[in-house]
C-alpha cells in the first residue's frame, strides 16, 4: 500500500532576531493542515443571563440548585434556626460559601421570620398584628444593616401606612426605643425621620397647644430622640411666628391704604353734603320770596265784597242797625294768593250799604245781632245763640298725615293760633273761611309755615367715621 504524501508547508527554524532587524533573510513558513483537530469544545459558552458565581458554576457543571443542601440561619441570641436554599441568599453580608451556617445574633425571632419570608416570597409579612410599627422599625433597621434595598422599600411603605392611622404620641412610643439605631443617609434625614416630622407638622397645624401637654414630655427620655423632636417643634414655632410677622406687615400696609382711601371718601362725602345743603337752602329761600311777593300783590288788590243776606250761616247775615264800621288792627301783609293764569273778569266796586229802614223783624227775632269786634269794657257777655239757629260747624281740611318712613313731627300750637287770628281778621271784614280768596290765603299761609318747619327741623347729616368707611369699602 502506497502512503499518501502529507500536505502542508515545511517548517524552518524560527529567526529570533528578525524582529530586531536582522540582515539575514528568513525562510517562509508554510501552513500545514492538522489531521487530529478537535471537533467539539470541551467547555460550553457562558450564557449572558447568568449573574452569580454560583449559577455560573451550576450551569458549567449542569447541576440544579435544588440538589444542594439548604443553608441554616441562626437568628437571635438564643438562636432560632431557619433553613433557606443557598441560591436564595442575596449577595452581601448574608451570603455564604459552602454549607456553613449563617449567624445573625442581632436579629430577633420575629424579625427573622420576616427576613426568611422575604427571601422565599419577596413580600413583607409579620407573625403577629400587634405592635406593627415597632416591628416595622426593627425590620427597617435589619434591612439597612444587611444591605437589602428591596426589603427597605417594602418596609418604608408599611411604616407610612401604619403612621397614617396613629397620632404623634403613639408614633413616638413606637419609635423612641430604637431611634438611636436609625442611621442617616449621608447626613440627610431617613424615611422614618421624614414621616415623623410630617406627622408633627400636621399635629401642630391642627392644635398649636399639642406639644405643651405632659404626654409629649414623657416620650423624651432618649437623648437623640429628644434632640430631634425639640428641633422639630422649635422649627414649627419659628415658622409660625415668621408667618404671623409677615401677615402683620401685610395688615399694616392694608391699613395705610385704607386710611388714605377713607380720607378721599370723607372729602367727597363732605363736598356732596355741602352741595345738597346748598341746593336745599336755595330752594327754601326762593320759595319763601315767591310766596311773599305773591301775597303782597294779592293784598294790594283785595276788594271787599258786598254783604248780603244768606241762610247758610249767621256770619254772612248783615243787619243795618247793628253794623258799625270796624277798623282793621292788622293787615294781611305776608299772605299770598295764587294768581290764576289768563285774564280775570273785573270785580264790581264795593259799595257800603246803609239802609234807612230799620232791621226787619226776621232779623231781630230769628237771628241775634253780631257781637262787636272790640266790645267795650264792663259790657255784659253776649247771649248764646239758640240751638235751632246755630249753623253747622265748619269742617276744615285735615292736615296730611306723615308717611310711614318719615319720623313723626312734634306738633305745636303755633299753626292753630295763626289760623284763629286769620279767622278773626276775616270775620272783622265781614267774611268767613268759605270764601274763595280767604281759603287761598289760608293755603298759602300753611305752605309758608310748612316750609319754615322743614327748614327748622332739618339737621345737617354727620359724616361717617373712618371705621365705617373702612368696613363698607
Amino acid at each position: 500500500m502506497i502512503s499518501k504524501p502529507k500536505k502542508g508547508k515545511k517548517k524552518s527554524p524560527v529567526d529570533t532576531w528578525g524582529a530586531w532587524g536582522s540582515l539575514d533573510p528568513q525562510p517562509v513558513v508554510e501552513d500545514v493542515p492538522l489531521v487530529d483537530a478537535v471537533s467539539e469544545p470541551i467547555i460550553e459558552a457562558i450564557p449572558e443571563a447568568v449573574h452569580s458565581s454560583y449559577e455560573i458554576t451550576a450551569r458549567l457543571r449542569q447541576l440544579s440548585p435544588y440538589t444542594e443542601a439548604p443553608v441554616a440561619l441562626h437568628i437571635g441570641g438564643e438562636p432560632t434556626v431557619y433553613y433557606v436554599p443557598s441560591h436564595l441568599l442575596p449577595r452581601g453580608r448574608i451570603h455564604t460559601r459552602g454549607e456553613d451556617p449563617v449567624c445573625l445574633p442581632d436579629v430577633d425571632a420575629e424579625t427573622g421570620h420576616t427576613l426568611v419570608h422575604y427571601l422565599y416570597r419577596g413580600t413583607y409579612e409579620t407573625l403577629h398584628a400587634s405592635g406593627g410599627l415597632e416591628k416595622a422599625i426593627l425590620v427597617y433597621i435589619m434591612a439597612k444593616s444587611y444591605e437589602l434595598p428591596e426589603l427597605v422599600a417594602l418596609v418604608v411603605g408599611e411604616i407610612e401606612s401604619l403612621c397614617a392611622k396613629l397620632d404623634i404620641f403613639q408614633m413616638m412610643t413606637s419609635i423612641e426605643p430604637n431611634f438611636t439605631k436609625l442611621e442617616l443617609d449621608s447626613h440627610e434625614e431617613g424615611p422614618v425621620h421624614t414621616v415623623l416630622r410630617k406627622k408633627a407638622r400636621a399635629t401642630f397645624e391642627a392644635d398649636h397647644t399639642a406639644f405643651e401637654s405632659n404626654e409629649f414630655l414623657i416620650h423624651l427620655s432618649n437623648a437623640d430622640f429628644r434632640s430631634f423632636m425639640l428641633k422639630c417643634v422649635m422649627k414649627l414655632y419659628s415658622d409660625k411666628v415668621s408667618h404671623m410677622e409677615k401677615y402683620r406687615e401685610e395688615i399694616k400696609e392694608e391699613l395705610k391704604e385704607s386710611k388714605s382711601t377713607a380720607k378721599v371718601f370723607k372729602a367727597l362725602w363732605m363736598a356732596e353734603a355741602k352741595r345738597i345743603m346748598a341746593s336745599r337752602n336755595d330752594y327754601i329761600a326762593v320759595d319763601a320770596d315767591d310766596d311773599e311777593h305773591i301775597m303782597r300783590e294779592d293784598t294790594e288788590h283785595v276788594v271787599p265784597e258786598p254783604e248780603s243776606l244768606s241762610n247758610e250761616g249767621f256770619s254772612n247775615i248783615s243787619c243795618p242797625s247793628c253794623e258799625e264800621p270796624v277798623e282793621l288792627s292788622r293787615s294781611l301783609d305776608g299772605l299770598e294768593e295764587l294768581q290764576p293764569d289768563g285774564p280775570q273778569p273785573e270785580e264790581a266796586p264795593f259799595e257800603e250799604v246803609y239802609p234807612e229802614e230799620p232791621c226787619p223783624e226776621v232779623c231781630s227775632e230769628e237771628y241775634p245781632p253780631i257781637p262787636e269786634a272790640y266790645p267795650e269794657e264792663n259790657s255784659p257777655p253776649p247771649e248764646p245763640y239758640p240751638e235751632e239757629s246755630s249753623p253747622p260747624p265748619e269742617v276744615y281740611p285735615e292736615e296730611e298725615e306723615p308717611l310711614a318712613h318719615e319720623a313723626p313731627v312734634e306738633t305745636t300750637a303755633e299753626p292753630e293760633t295763626t289760623q284763629d287770628e286769620l279767622t278773626k281778621i276775616l270775620q272783622k271784614m265781614g267774611r268767613d273761611l268759605r270764601t274763595h280768596k280767604a281759603k287761598r290765603a289760608l293755603k298759602m299761609l300753611e305752605r309758608a309755615l310748612k316750609s319754615e318747619k322743614q327748614a327748622a327741623e332739618y339737621e345737617t347729616p354727620q359724616p361717617p367715621s373712618t371705621e365705617e368707611i373702612v368696613l363698607f369699602s
